[in-house]
C-alpha cells in the first residue's frame, strides 16, 4: 500500500530530434488515481522527470540528475563545519567526530545516489576544506594522505567516489544472492 501524500509518478517518454533524446515535458492531461483502504480515491501527483524528489532520505530525479543530493551533501558539509568551528575540540576528538558524524552522513545516501567522478571531487573539496584543519593538518596536504586509512599514517577519510562505488557493488552483490545459490 503506498501513502498518496507521499508518493508521486513521473511519465518516462523520450522524444527524438536530430538523433538525440530528451525526455518530454509531464502530460498534465493523465490523473492515475490510488484508492485508500477505507475506499475512497485520490489522484496521484505528476512531477517532471527532471525534478529531484526526497524518498527515504536521499534527493533523487527520474532522469538521474543528482545535482540536488550533491548540492544538499555540500551544504550539511558547511552547516556541519559551521557548528564544529566554535568548539575546541582536540584532534583526536574531531576524528572521532568527523567519522562518527558528518562521514557518516555523507556516506549514507552513496548506495543509492549516482553522483559523478567530478560532483564527488567537488563534496570532497568541501569536506577537506571544513575538516583537516580540525584533524590538525594543511588544507594543501595531498589527498593521498588525507584518504588513506589512519593506521596506515593517514587521515582517513576515505574517498567519496570509491566509497559510492564500494556502496554500489555491496549492494549488488547483497541483492544478486537473492538469485543464485552456490552450491
Amino acid at each position: 500500500m503506498i501513502e498518496p501524500t507521499k508518493s508521486h509518478w513521473v511519465r518516462i517518454s523520450h522524444k527524438w530530434k536530430h538523433g538525440k533524446s530528451s525526455l518530454e515535458k509531464a502530460n498534465r492531461n493523465e490523473h492515475p488515481e490510488v484508492r485508500y483502504p477505507n475506499g475512497h480515491t485520490t489522484h496521484l501527483q505528476q512531477i517532471e522527470a527532471t525534478e529531484s524528489k526526497r524518498t527515504l532520505g536521499v534527493w533523487q530525479s527520474a532522469c538521474g540528475d543528482e545535482t540536488t543530493q550533491k548540492d544538499l551533501l555540500i551544504q550539511k558539509i558547511q552547516t556541519w563545519g559551521e557548528k564544529t568551528s566554535t568548539k575546541s575540540l582536540t584532534k583526536y576528538e574531531a576524528r572521532t567526530a568527523i567519522k562518527q558524524t558528518i562521514g557518516r552522513i555523507i556516506r549514507y545516501p552513496l548506495a543509492a545516489t549516482a553522483l559523478s567522478k567530478s560532483e564527488c571531487i567537488e563534496v570532497q573539496k568541501m569536506m577537506k576544506k571544513e575538516t583537516i584543519g580540525k584533524m590538525g593538518a594543511v588544507q594543501t596536504a595531498p589527498n593521498a594522505v588525507v584518504n588513506a586509512p589512519s593506521h596506515l599514517g593517514g587521515m582517513g577519510q576515505a574517498s567519496i567516489y570509491e566509497n559510492q562505488t564500494i556502496d554500489h557493488v555491496v549492494t549488488m552483490l547483497q541483492h544478486l544472492s537473492e538469485f543464485f545459490t552456490v552450491v
